[in-house]
């Protein structure tokens, strides 16, 4: 793993709230020893994981069986670590102990990951990590909020409907998502790579800066709706309607099959439709904006 540092002063509490909380500012980080260790600590009815900043997470669904998580890290750094449920929800910290304000690490693991039949709810903090490791399997909404320059990753979310938030400068990986509706909204800068998507409705909302890679995309409708400086590729598209509304200075790459194609692009924005095949178009150019236009099929 990669160097990493958590660091909290009082003199940076207003801008940096969301960093790890520490008791005394004396300026010190707690190094990591030498020595890896895991621990146990039993949990009940885990519906919703909230990961605290700076934290590497992992979820694991599980058949059956007791909730639980597993601390793995230096042994130093163990007893810092805070879970807690209430109603459902589980909180994961890090805590700095007495005369530190940080927690530094090299090489060294430092995870925690939970166990349970059925999470479908999942935030992170700032400048954290989640990963799925196995399938997500639900009949029920799966929510996920990933805040400023957070990553979250699963190989593959089969659920109900799919909510995605991406903050600022945050990124999501998903390999195989298979909903009823999926709403993705992305804030400024953020990045969200789908690799499969099957759904009947696709509604998206890119933020400035932001980026949105679709490899394939089947199912009923696709909107995809760009803003100032963002960039769209929805490709292997197999829908039946695909609306598409460009913003100012964007840019959006479309290729695959749809019944209906409706295309905008304005201030600047780019449409590129080339290798789009589609029986209805329709397409409006306005205020600099341009389009490729798709084939009829």
């Amino acid at each position: 793993m990669k160097s990493k540092t958590i660091i909290q002063t009082f003199a940076l509490m207003a801008s940096l709230a969301m960093l790890p909380s520490c008791i005394s500012g004396q300026g010190k980080v707690l190094v990591a020893s030498d020595t890896q260790a895991t621990k146990r600590v039993e949990l009940s009815d885990v519906k919703s994981i909230k990961v605290g900043s700076g934290i590497d997470a992992v979820y694991v669904q599980t058949d059956s069986g007791p909730s639980y998580a597993e601390i793995c890290g230096p042994d130093n750094f163990l007893e810092y670590v805070t879970l807690k449920v209430k109603g459902g929800n589980l909180v994961i910290d890090l805590k700095c102990p007495n005369g530190y304000n940080g927690f530094e690490w090299d090489n060294e693991e430092f995870y925690v990951k939970v166990y349970d039949t059925e999470v479908t709810s999942f935030t992170t903090g700032s400048g954290s990590s989640l990963a799925l490791e196995r399938s997500l399997t639900t009949q029920h909404e799966v929510a996920i909020t990933s805040n400023g320059g957070s990553d979250i990753r699963a190989s593959m979310i089969d659920c109900k409907g799919f909510v995605l938030k991406c903050g600022s400068a945050s990124k999501v990986d998903v390999d195989v998502l298979k909903c009823a509706d999926a709403s993705v909204k992305l804030g400024s800068a953020s990045q969200c790579n789908l690799t499969s998507l099957t759904c009947l409705s696709l509604d998206t909302s890119i933020g400035s800066a932001a980026e949105l890679r679709v490899a394939e995309a089947k199912g009923g409708k696709v909107v995809v709706d760009t803003a100032s400086g963002s960039e769209a590729s929805v490709q292997g598209i197999d829908v039946q309607q695909l609306e598409v509304s460009a913003g100012s200075g964007s840019e959006v790459i479309l290729a695959g099959h749809c019944t209906d194609a409706r295309l905008s692009s304005g201030s600047g924005a780019e449409i590129d439709a080339g290798s789009l095949t589609a029986q209805r178009i329709s397409s409006s150019e306005h205020s600099g904006g341009s389009i490729v236009s798709p084939q009829h099929r």
